[in-house]
């Protein structure tokens, strides 16, 4: 009888045991499931923001002073526009890394700048942020602190990246 007895009570645990990990299993699948949810609905904005024209007046401004690149299309299309996925083109084909300056990289964006770190001697470089589609997808430039030439450019995305 006592064998029986501790026999059911051992069946028991078990089945309190596995009830346990199966409720928290499925808690945490559902967690999951909703970090999933959230990370595809972000993939989505961030995929309707890319796509997202610029203004007439910044594409206007751009194609006026020559920097969209032939491979994003002519300026002289009617229903020309340019997209928020395409701001990185455009830097990238207008700065070249190791040759253009800080002079040149202000006379071709310097209306975009957000923000631009002030000169430090105890640092080999400062960067400036530029904002061409208002929208969040910015571009940072690293210059050289010495010679204020482009060391590097960076595309930050709306939810990070480059």
């Amino acid at each position: 009888m006592k064998d029986r007895l501790f026999r059911l009570f051992m069946w028991g645990c078990a089945l309190i045991f596995v009830v346990g990990i199966g409720s928290n299993l499925a808690v945490v699948l559902w967690i999951f499931h909703l970090l999933d949810l959230r990370n595809m609905e972000r993939q989505a904005n961030y995929a309707q923001i890319l796509s997202t024209p610029l203004t007439t007046e910044v594409t206007t401004s751009l194609c006026q002073r020559g920097l969209i690149p032939a491979s994003l299309g002519s300026c002289l299309l009617p229903d020309f526009q340019i997209h928020v996925e395409d701001v990185g083109t455009i830097f990238r084909e207008n700065i070249q890394t190791g040759k253009t300056s800080y002079q040149e990289v202000t006379d071709m964006f310097g209306e975009f700048t957000r923000y631009c770190e002030e000169k430090n001697d105890s640092r080999s470089e400062f960067r400036c942020d530029y904002d061409i589609s208002g929208r969040g997808q910015h571009v940072l430039v690293y210059f050289d602190n010495t010679t204020e030439v482009v060391r590097s450019v960076r595309i930050t995305g709306c939810g990070g990246g480059s």
